[in-house]
C-alpha cells in the first residue's frame, strides 16, 4: 500500500508542475518592457530599449527550458523528440512574444498617452509613468488568458497538426 500511495503522490506532482517561466514572480520579467514603456516620458531611450533586451532574454529562457525539458522527456522516442520540442519551442516563443512583448506595450502606451492628455499640468511629467506603471498588474492575467485562449484557436491546432508533442 506504501508503494501505492507513494505512485499516486508521484503522478499528482508531475501533474501539478509548476512552470516557473509563467506560473511564479519569474513572469514579471516578461513585463519589463512595460516598465521600460511607463518611463519612457521621463528617461533615455536606451535604458526603454534595454527593458526589451531583458523581456527578450526571458522569453528565448522560457522557450530554451521547454524545449530542454519537452527533448530529455521524449529522448527515447526518436521519432516523437524533434516534432515535439519543434512544437513546444514555436509554441512558447509566439505566446512569450505576444503575451510578453507585442501587447503589454500598446496598452502601457495607451495608459501613459490619455494620462498625459488628461493631467492637469503639463509640468507633472511623472502622472503618465505612475499611471502606466500601475496597470501593470491588472492586465497581466487578462493578457496572458486571452493570449492562451487566441493560440488555443488559431496556432496549436496547426502546431500539433505539423509537429505532433504526442503520438
Amino acid at each position: 500500500n506504501l508503494n501505492k500511495t507513494n505512485n499516486i503522490i508521484n503522478q499528482n506532482k508531475e501533474q501539478i508542475e509548476i512552470d516557473i517561466f509563467r506560473d511564479t514572480w519569474i513572469r514579471y520579467f516578461g513585463y519589463a518592457n512595460e516598465v521600460g514603456e511607463a518611463f519612457r516620458p521621463i528617461v533615455p531611450r536606451i535604458i526603454v530599449n534595454s527593458t526589451y533586451l531583458l523581456a527578450s532574454s526571458y522569453a528565448l529562457l522560457d522557450a530554451i527550458s521547454k524545449g530542454y525539458k519537452t527533448f530529455n522527456k521524449n529522448k527515447e522516442n526518436e521519432k516523437l523528440v524533434k516534432s515535439a520540442t519543434t512544437n513546444i519551442v514555436l509554441d512558447t516563443i509566439i505566446w512569450q512574444s505576444l503575451a510578453s512583448i507585442i501587447i503589454p506595450p500598446i496598452f502601457i502606451n495607451l495608459t501613459c498617452k490619455i494620462a498625459k492628455k488628461i493631467s492637469i499640468s503639463q509640468r507633472v511629467t511623472y502622472f503618465p509613468t505612475i499611471c502606466g506603471l500601475a496597470i501593470i498588474p491588472l492586465i497581466v492575467k487578462p493578457i496572458d488568458h486571452s493570449v492562451d485562449y487566441t493560440l488555443n484557436l488559431f496556432i496549436r491546432p496547426y502546431l500539433n497538426k505539423y509537429f505532433p508533442d504526442k503520438e
